[in-house]
């Protein structure tokens, strides 16, 4: 019996989105630089330049969406490709040290998911994997461990650590579009659907040691899902040229949505990594809000939270 199996991953055609309303006049409060404390954001909902009179500045922290029944979902990808050397040999970065110690990978996962499991209502995970052979074939999106989701973080530790006890052959290229592709459509849902009673917010952690061969493509495809309510957090590990990354902190035209952060700036200090990987997140999931021009009153359970949007992932 396989550990890991392969997922069925419905391929979408993108069509380009039609271009929103620019929110230059909306503010964001930055974080401050030595907090972790992801309810500080607030939000500023620009005048209305139609009607004089009917001008309103709502303020909105990020603290009233979480105490409003918002769960914060995390699906992590990890890199398996050939780069990051024989898991086997104690030089690899997949290589599996004694149970009171973790390697790079096994950091990340960690601190990461200790950070975010608290805002997950259901504390389930889905763990991919991506960049190894199975069956003859590459697999650029396939699903660590036995089940569809892993319990808790320790879930995803043991889903991660599967992968090695399988037939998979660590491969490439390193290519992220479909861990990228498959956890939109999960945000889609989302967006699509609405709750009356609880908002869900996507966040996509990839690990990885390389740049991505199609990285303006993982750009394109970032910039069409800033529209859903989905965050991406790369961390990459190991020493490979990351400078190229960064760009994606950045992304043209769009919600900023997306977070780079290079591990071994933050190896020996699990709080600042932490920080730099989660800091923007607050106010990632408040520009969704205005983004879609609808915050409500988290107090009014007859509100809908969600618009509908069906124009892209067809």
């Amino acid at each position: 019996q396989k550990v890991v199996a392969t997922l069925q991953v419905v391929r979408a055609q993108l069509v380009t989105m039609e271009e929103e309303d620019k929110e230059d006049d909306k503010s964001l409060r930055q974080l401050s630089k030595g907090s972790m404390d992801l309810s500080t954001v607030k939000v500023t909902v620009p005048k209305s330049s139609s009607n004089n009179n009917n001008k309103k500045e709502l303020l909105r922290p990020f603290s009233a969406y979480i105490q409003s029944d918002c769960s914060i979902d995390l699906c992590v990808a990890i890199d398996y490709t050939g780069s990051n050397g024989d898991p086997r040999e104690s030089g690899s970065l997949h290589y599996l040290l004694d149970e009171n110690s973790l390697n790079d990978y096994e950091e990340v996962i960690q601190t990461v998911g200790d950070a975010l499991v608290s805002y997950s209502h259901s504390k389930e995970f889905v763990v991919w994997g991506f960049g190894a052979k199975f069956d003859g074939e590459v697999r650029h999106i396939f699903q660590c461990g036995d089940k569809p989701t892993a319990e808790g973080v320790d879930g995803i530790l043991e889903a991660y650590r599967s992968v090695f006890k399988s037939d998979l052959i660590m491969s490439g290229p390193t290519v992220y579009d479909q861990v990228l592709q498959a956890a939109a459509m999960k945000a889609r849902a989302y967006h699509s659907i609405g709750s009356q009673e609880r908002f869900h917010y996507k966040v996509l952690l990839i690990i990885t040691d390389g740049i991505a061969v199609n990285i303006e493509e993982t750009k394109r495809k970032a910039i069409v899902y800033s529209q859903f309510p989905f965050s991406v957090i790369v961390v990459g590990v190991g020493r490979a040229d990351f400078s190229e990354l960064y760009s994606i902190n950045n992304l043209p035209n769009c919600r900023q949505n997306v977070t780079f952060v290079e591990f071994r700036q933050h190896q020996h200090d699990g709080v600042s990594l932490a920080r730099a990987a989660l800091e923007r997140l607050p106010q990632q999931i408040v520009a969704y809000m205005n983004q879609i021009q609808r915050i409500v009153d988290m107090n009014n359970s007859s509100s809908s939270l969600l618009s509908v949007s069906s124009d892209v992932l067809e």
